[in-house]
């Protein structure tokens, strides 16, 4: 290459980047009269589902811990236990959370509506409320997390969505049937 085309090079590769920067600085003039909302700062009426965890355990690990101690004193072998949702211990402690549950969300204020209780594998619920009552929330003492519910495609091997008549969920129907002998003995 001679000096010539180089320089003739340099000149255009100099006037697009002008060009570019020109254009670039166009575009932050008119971006200072945009309005900047920042994180959090949401409308503060809309309204979206949230869901609470409470630091209480929920039933089953409960249930698990009494188990636990129970056997631990004995210093024998844990025996597979089995879940009983009927009994009257159970349904009992499951009371109480939907209790702490409703007072931990009378506290967030104004109009709330609770969509479920979770009580079981997790101690929470999910509910209907503004950013600002969620903020709330999440600063009470037995409030662990506060996340906003999402709905999430569920992952394939194969990245193919799931449908309802899918080989997948066929296949996955068929291992979890009662009669399957790997999950229900």
């Amino acid at each position: 290459m001679n000096t010539t085309t180089r320089i003739a090079s340099l000149c255009c590769l100099l006037a697009v980047a002008v060009g570019t920067a020109a254009q670039a600085d166009s575009v932050l003039r008119e971006a200072v009269n945009m309005p900047v909302r920042l994180a959090g700062s949401d409308d503060p009426v809309e309204t979206k589902v949230y869901i609470v965890q409470l630091d209480e355990p929920a039933v089953a690990e409960q249930q698990a811990m009494i188990a636990k101690r129970m056997i631990g004193a004995r210093n024998i072998a844990i025996p597979r236990i089995r879940f009983d949702k009927e009994s009257a211990e159970v349904r009992s402690y499951a009371a109480h959370l939907v209790e702490q549950q409703d007072r931990v969300l009378s506290r967030a204020g104004g109009d709330l509506r609770k969509i479920y209780s979770y009580r079981y594998g997790l101690n929470g619920f999910a509910a209907r409320m503004s950013v600002a009552q969620a903020q709330k929330l999440e600063h009470q003492p037995e409030v662990v997390n506060v996340w906003e519910d999402e709905i999430r495609p569920m992952a394939t091997r194969r990245g193919e969505p799931v449908s309802a008549d899918s080989e997948w969920k066929q296949s996955v129907d068929a291992r979890t049937a009662p009669s399957s002998p790997s999950i229900f003995p």
